[in-house]
């Protein structure tokens, strides 16, 4: 009994296993001879060009599209600056459904909006404290976006990092996954009030909004809206978020390599989220970062603009301040300094540049906003402007020396760097790229002796 193929009816023996003319393994079929009228050697023919030019067809339109592809991928690997593209496709859905998330949801919930997102939080909280899961919040420890079906794989798992965007995705998704209709939201007021939600400037703090309240996975709070000042993301800021995110761990694995494809996600993520300080911010710091530490008029714009967007952030002001003082825009640098003190006194970083950014002649002494930070390595810094930057005996050298000596060990900031610096009268060890910055805060903090060293050090002899 002879064998026909059901896609280009060519005939072979009962005991092939591939059509001969289009060589499929699948779809040869059993002929009974005596229902059906031989073939013509002409009808043969047709046939067999037929199947061939179908399968030419197929090459074509496979090779095309595998063209096509390989176009796009090379133009996505130029430089931001030569015309290299990125799209929200460079990362996953945002609030995608995922069986993972759903599964960390009790399944028998309480009434009322708010006890049922309370009982999901209160799962996840309980996960991330049990499973010894890290919650990161600076740039150089964050992971790439990853799919919300791997969120929830993570979280079942043990000892995964998250970030702030990583745990509200999560909750938003969980949260729906049981019929709760939640609002994703940036975070712009702390629990303090007197702190930045996100003191990096270039990341974001995000929560879940349900029925008037803010759930923050980050510190474990659920607060009213405003405690929180929520302001409502799109689909699509989400995703510009995402990039950012992945921007930041691109960089922070191999900075050398990875510089153009990180500024092409912020460039993106730019114009997924357009009216967002977090991108603008973060490209600011990325394009200093590929210079070096030296900032051009990109990046005062850029950060000018995330000032505005932010309404007045004093993280995104203290990257303004930290750029002007790498600048040596001095009046620049003081005012952003000054308008980030009104909303963040208890804000290390900002007490510390207020005492670099005093003005002889001003109320009060320089380290007096040092007095109302609260973060741990404040006692110090206070300890250190005060034999650095004050003539009066208010603390024993031996004891700011300490001080300055921990803050030189223990930090990588240029501002910290800087108190250092003053207070033991030589510069303290720093990167290459810090030097602009450093050089520019011991500048305003009146060591300009120093600020040489730091730029020439070449000339600073034995």
């Amino acid at each position: 009994m002879a064998l026909e193929c059901s896609y280009c009816q060519a005939q072979t023996d009962d005991e092939a296993i591939r059509c001969p003319a289009c060589l499929r393994t699948t779809g040869l079929m059993e002929v009974r001879e005596s229902k059906r009228t031989p073939l013509s050697k002409r009808e043969k023919r047709v046939r067999v060009l037929i199947t061939f030019a179908i399968i030419a067809a197929a090459a074509v339109v496979v090779f095309s599209v595998t063209k096509l592809r390989a176009s796009r991928s090379a133009t996505t690997a130029r430089d931001s600056h030569e015309g290299r593209t990125s799209t929200v496709a460079d990362v996953p859905a945002p609030l995608a459904e995922a069986p993972s998330l759903a599964a960390l949801a009790p399944q028998t919930l309480p009434s009322g909006s708010l006890a049922r997102a309370r009982a999901i939080f209160d799962a996840l909280a309980s996960r991330i404290r049990t499973a010894n899961h890290h919650v990161v919040v600076t740039p150089d420890q964050v992971g790439p976006s990853r799919e919300t079906q791997a969120l929830g794989v993570a979280l079942a798992s043990a000892g995964a990092r998250f970030s702030s965007l990583d745990l509200a995705r999560a909750l938003s998704v969980a949260c729906r996954s049981r019929g709760l209709a939640v609002t994703f939201a940036q975070r712009t007021r702390s629990v303090r009030g007197d702190v930045p939600p996100d003191p990096t400037g270039v990341l974001g703090r995000y929560v879940v909004v349900v029925a008037g309240h803010a759930l923050d996975l980050v510190d474990g709070t659920v607060v009213a809206v405003s405690d929180a000042l929520p302001r409502a993301m799109t689909a699509e800021a989400i995703s510009g978020a995402m990039m950012v995110q992945s921007a930041h761990a691109s960089a922070a694995l191999n900075p050398a390599s990875n510089g153009a494809a990180a500024l092409a996600l912020v460039d993106s993520a730019v114009r997924a989220w357009p009216d967002g300080a977090v991108p603008l911010a973060a490209r600011a710091q990325l394009q200093r970062a590929s210079l070096g530490g030296s900032v051009h008029e990109g990046v005062v714009q850029d950060l000018a603009a995330a000032v505005a967007a932010s309404g007045d952030d004093p993280a995104v002001l203290m990257l303004q301040a930290r750029a002007a003082v790498a600048q040596g825009n001095a009046g620049l640098a003081r005012n952003a300094v000054r308008r980030a003190l009104l909303r963040a006194r208890a804000w290390g970083d900002v007490a510390l540049a207020s005492s670099f950014a005093f003005e002889t002649g001003g109320v009060g002494q320089p380290c007096d906003a040092l007095i109302d930070a609260r973060e741990s390595w404040t006692d110090d810094a206070l300890l250190a402007c005060r034999i650095a930057m004050t003539t009066a005996a208010a603390v024993a050298p031996e004891a700011g020396i300490e001080a300055a000596r921990r803050l030189s060990a223990d930090s990588r900031d240029p501002l910290r760097a800087a108190l250092a610096s003053a207070a033991l009268g030589s510069v303290v060890a720093h990167a290459e790229a810090q030097r602009q910055e450093l050089a520019g805060w011991l500048t305003m903090g009146r060591r300009p002796e120093l600020a040489e060293r730091v730029m020439h050090p070449e000339d600073a002899g034995p």
